[in-house]
């Protein structure tokens, strides 16, 4: 087993400055912390598969009763002062449809490949990693490689290809490619016991290393990390995972569960050391968010990161991080409040009462939230998304995502804009800058006439011209109800190093209501026309 690490007892060092401005906001540095010994890795030959795993049917009871109680919000109300969002806040955003002969400028799907059998539900969180023809997706409890743009893939199973640690493996996968060091970094979590559970990073550097994954070959590298080495008892557990990084850094969040406690945990790691196989103290640190949700970390960060969480219904608490230091700074942001009432409604008009995937209901409760589910930092702002319920009362008739956007330099709002609609809701979103500092990514849509569909959005030069800044193009869509639940995230992410177009996971329902067999989890990859491969 790996060794594990001890965290170090420090105290926090409290600095409060005031902001200008006349609302004197406050912004306090702390100070994270490092950690005591090096993470001594475990190498791995992975031995992929053709067939997936088929999940139990105690761990698929086990993500419908936790879903999206892993981060569980308890976002407070807005204050009584608060201006609320409203339909004329942001002009609608109507989807539209692909054309079969884009021209250069248009939106186009470049790639669709879709995987199904016995490893999916509808919760079944996607996340996928892209350079050029190399791509990593992964799902609650599969994950595919391809080395050749998606024309063939190779299952992986990660029940069997990593060695057991505490439960067995579980679920909350996550990809991700680090173009500078040509990295690739697998994130599995593990089913917890009586002494907790573990996030498992399984890291592989260059595309030879990646390629040769599909014949048996590659050599992962591992890092097993426990919440006991931060502090917490043996039976607290990791759950809704996230990932990013700076240019020297990489960057875990995740949701710490204690009890009836949720706490969030941002670790940095070295990116170099990573790169080596090595994980030295001295460059390993901690950061601990209080009480009431894991913060989400922002995409296409260059030497600080960003990472925020709700103070209440119209107020972020925003954090900023620079490489090399210890200082780690929160800002509150005042914006327009939302409607946190639930349970959020999307009902399907033409189908039962139970056809409305809004709701998240999963063992009696309702489970979609507020929670932050993207964030990124392009053209000098500071942004993050997630999921709003209907508000009749200011004419938005459906979920929708919300967005707020902070200038980079002060972290005052800039910007708040929705992406909804009278006809149907927009949840789940996930959206990265491309190489130009664009937006783009994926929602789920659905509601009214419409069955869930894997929708893409873009922000960009040409999406200007429309009402609300943004456009949405239906990628891949259901012809059956998902019933009451999906979710928790997807995953969108620049499609490789230095590239314009986005690579995407998203799922759909065709041809039944029962997951193990009809649903379909995709990668996809999209645009602008001129932006695609060649």
């Amino acid at each position: 087993m790996l060794t594990a690490l001890v965290a170090a007892a420090a105290a926090a060092v409290v600095l409060t400055v005031l902001l200008g401005g006349s609302d004197h906001a406050r912004r306090i540095v702390r100070e994270a912390v490092r950690l005591e010994r090096r993470v001594q890795p475990k190498v791995l030959r992975l031995q992929p598969t053709q067939k997936l795993h088929k999940a139990s049917a105690g761990l698929i009871r086990r993500v419908k009763e936790q879903g999206h109680d892993e981060h569980r919000s308890r976002t407070r109300a807005a204050a009584r002062s608060s201006v609320f969002v409203s339909s004329s806040t942001t002009p609608p955003t109507a989807v539209r449809s692909l054309k079969a002969s884009p021209r250069a400028g248009d939106f186009a799907r470049f790639d669709d490949v879709w995987f199904k059998g016995g490893a999916l539900d509808y919760v079944a969180e996607p996340y996928v990693a892209q350079n050029g023809g190399r791509i990593l997706e992964t799902w609650n409890w599969g994950a595919a490689l391809s080395s050749d743009g998606g024309r063939t893939f190779t299952f992986a199973d990660p029940y069997t290809d990593f060695p057991k640690a505490h439960g067995g493996f579980c679920c909350d996968q996550l990809a991700y490619y680090v173009p500078g060091l040509d990295l690739w970094i697998w994130v599995l979590q593990y089913v917890p016991d009586e002494s907790g559970n573990i996030l498992r990073l399984a890291v592989a550097r260059g595309s030879a290393a990646f390629d040769t994954a599909r014949s048996n070959r590659t050599t992962f590298t591992l890092f097993d990390i426990s919440p006991t080495q931060f502090g917490w008892p043996a039976d607290a557990e990791f759950d809704f995972n996230g990932i990013s990084s700076t240019k020297s850094s990489l960057f875990i969040s995740t949701n710490v569960i204690n009890g009836d406690r949720y706490e969030g945990l941002i670790l940095r790691l070295p990116l170099a050391a990573l790169a080596r196989g090595v994980l030295p103290a001295r460059e390993m640190s901690y950061y601990k968010t209080p009480v009431g949700g894991v913060p989400r970390l922002v995409q296409g960060a260059d030497t600080t990161m960003y990472f925020a969480s709700h103070r209440n219904a119209s107020t972020l608490t925003v954090w900023s991080w620079p490489d090399g230091t210890l200082s780690v700074s929160q800002t509150d942001v005042p914006h327009d409040a939302y409607n946190l009432h639930r349970p959020f409604h999307c009902r399907r008009s033409a189908g039962p009462s139970s056809d409305d995937w809004c709701e998240g209901l999963r063992d009696d409760a309702f489970k979609n939230d507020d929670t932050i589910l993207t964030g990124w930092v392009a053209k000098g702002r500071v942004g993050f998304a997630w999921n709003a319920g209907q508000d009749r009362q200011r004419q938005l008739p459906y979920p929708y995502v919300m967005i707020v956007e902070l200038d980079q330099g002060t972290l005052r709002l800039a910007d708040e804009t929705l992406i909804w609609s009278p006809r149907y809701a927009y949840q789940y979103p996930a959206i990265a800058p491309n190489a130009r500092g664009d937006l783009g990514g994926v929602v789920l849509r659905g509601g009214g006439r419409s069955f869930e569909s894997c929708t893409a959005v873009i922000r960009d030069a040409a999406s200007a011209r429309s009402p609300s800044g943004w456009q949405a193009y239906t990628l891949t869509a259901s012809n059956r109800g998902f019933r009451s639940y999906t979710g928790d995230y997807l995953g969108a992410a620049p499609a490789g190093a230095g590239s314009n177009a986005w690579a995407a996971s998203c799922m759909d329902l065709r041809g039944g209501a029962n997951p193990l067999k009809h649903l379909r989890v995709h990668w996809l990859s999209f645009g602008r026309a001129r932006d695609g491969p060649p």
